[in-house]
């Protein structure tokens, strides 16, 4: 079965890759740096809302991309409040791995090497 991630999913996944984060700080994250969106995606980026951030997370787990994680956070007006964090799974790793690989063998490739288009 082919890998079928958009360029939202990617960013989102290499967003939370090296720690888990919770979802106003993904989109905090993507907004203010898109150091997370690879430069051959930089024209699909868009906007990011909860409006499709949390069916695309929603997504994400359930396809086994993604997982979440349920942090016991406390202050003084919400005692024992538990936060949803997002973390990649090792299925995830493995797909941005691909992406990432195949991602390189195409920018490698050129029409000057022994490839026919015919």
């Amino acid at each position: 079965m082919p890998l079928k991630l958009t360029a939202l999913d990617e960013s989102i996944m290499l967003t939370i890759r090296h720690e888990p984060k919770y979802g106003l700080q993904i989109m905090d994250e993507y907004e203010q740096t898109g150091e997370h969106v690879p430069d051959s995606l930089s024209s699909f980026r868009n906007h990011l809302a909860s409006g499709n951030l949390y069916p695309t997370l929603k997504k994400l787990t359930k396809k086994g991309f993604i997982q979440v994680q349920r942090i016991e956070v406390g202050s003084q007006s919400r005692k024992n409040h538990r936060q949803k964090y997002y973390k990649i799974t090792p299925k995830g790793e493995c797909a941005l791995k691909y992406l990432e690989d195949t991602r390189a063998r195409l920018e490698h490739w050129s029409l000057n090497d022994s490839y026919s288009l015919i």
